[in-house]
């Protein structure tokens, strides 16, 4: 009996050191797995919070770089350019049989041809036409087409001669293509410019970057469009109005050598992209531009807007009259106001504006017809001497 309680004991025993082995073991595994997983989960907030701080970091610089490339005056000038009035300029998107201009639409969509030219006489509607291209949705629909499947990029920079320096100077006109493409793949900012991102390191430190110089930021461009950015679209208003070191309008040799600058910058950024980039481009039609562009796609807007001219004039003078519920100038009459502004308007849309705004004002006054038409008659048909007719006509007093 003892020894077989004693068999029995050592039986239990066994079972018991046997389940107690088991949950020890079962207990390690459990805390080793808790462990790891905690430690896993430790490791995954970890990064996850290094993550988010570097991605903080990086658009803190990027926000930086961005902002020391934009001014303030940088889109004043495409702001304050009209609209133009509805259905003008809708030709420029249409196929057209006329030889004299080359399609619009065609270089758009997939010309190999790189460069396009709007020339016109001041006042013609160049910006008004060039913001129309930007504005209108058919532009990138077209564009859309060059680019197959690649990423698009569009930008764009009206030169204005009467605003300020950098309105009107090829580092303005650098610094905004730079910030309107670093901020479409902000990813290349730091690419870019690796020293800026160096000197933006500490964010608790205040850090004067660099001052803006042609040399500079000509270099950061070559170096942006050098990269694969898919396809690029530049659309740049006014070469006409660039004012580069030998500016000087009473000495025309210098003003030449203002204008080689520029287009020779232009020129050149169709050399970085490898057939990836088109640049649409306008200024009037002085002989240093047609010497370098004559033989690329363009079209010479005074050729082509006597129709938008029509019906401009038309809409504004027939909308004057139903202001004033007046039926004191008939259709008829109208319409021979209308053909006496267009042939005289040599197609300066801004002489047009000047002389139908005049037209209005006589109609708000009630004027009589021939009264209208003999005020017409003494318009100067050129803006200079219009504006001289204008400010003949304003009493002494102011």
């Amino acid at each position: 009996m003892i020894v077989q309680g004693h068999e029995i004991f050592e039986q239990g025993l066994a079972t018991q050191t046997a389940i107690i082995q088991n949950l020890h073991q079962t207990s390690e595994t459990n805390i080793k797995r808790h462990f790891d997983q905690s430690h896993a989960e430790v490791i995954q907030a970890v990064t996850k919070k290094q993550k988010q701080e570097q991605s903080q970091d990086n658009k803190r610089r990027e926000d930086a770089i961005l902002q020391h490339l934009s001014f303030p005056t940088m889109e004043v000038r495409y702001e304050n350019i009209d609209p133009a009035h509805a259905k003008t300029f809708n030709w420029i998107f249409e196929s057209s049989k006329v030889t004299t201009w080359y399609n619009f639409s065609k270089w758009l969509e997939g010309s190999d041809e790189k460069l396009y030219w709007i020339n016109g006489k001041a006042g013609s509607g160049k910006s008004t036409l060039m913001k129309y291209i930007v504005e209108d949705s058919r532009t990138k629909e077209k564009l859309e087409k060059w680019a197959g499947n690649r990423k698009l990029t569009m930008a764009s920079f009206f030169f204005w001669i009467s605003g300020m320096p950098d309105q009107c100077s090829q580092t303005g006109l650098l610094r905004s293509l730079l910030h309107y493409l670093l901020g479409k793949s902000r990813y290349l900012i730091r690419n870019v410019f690796p020293d800026l991102w160096e000197h933006l390191d500490n964010p608790n430190m205040p850090v004067k970057l660099r001052a803006w110089t042609v040399p500079y930021a000509s270099e950061a461009l070559k170096n942006l469009l050098g990269r694969d950015l898919g396809k690029v679209a530049l659309f740049i208003d006014g070469l006409d109005e660039y004012h580069g070191e030998y500016n000087d309008l009473s000495n025309p040799e210098h003003h030449e050598k203002d204008y080689r600058e520029i287009i020779d910058r232009i020129q050149s950024f169709t050399s970085l992209n490898r057939g990836n980039i088109k640049i649409c481009f306008s200024s009037r039609p002085y002989q240093i531009f047609h010497k370098h562009f004559d033989q690329q796609p363009k079209l010479s807007l005074q050729d082509l807007t006597h129709g938008d001219i029509y019906r401009y004039t038309e809409d504004k003078l027939l909308g004057g009259t139903m202001k004033l519920d007046s039926t004191y100038l008939s259709d008829r009459k109208i319409s021979m106001l209308v053909s006496q502004v267009v042939n005289q308007a040599e197609s300066i849309f801004l002489w047009v504006r000047l002389v139908v705004k005049s037209l209005l004002d006589g109609i708000d006054n009630s004027d009589d017809f021939e009264i209208l038409r003999s005020r017409l008659k003494l318009v100067p048909s050129n803006l200079m001497g219009l504006y001289r007719h204008m400010l003949s006509q304003i009493e002494p007093q102011y």
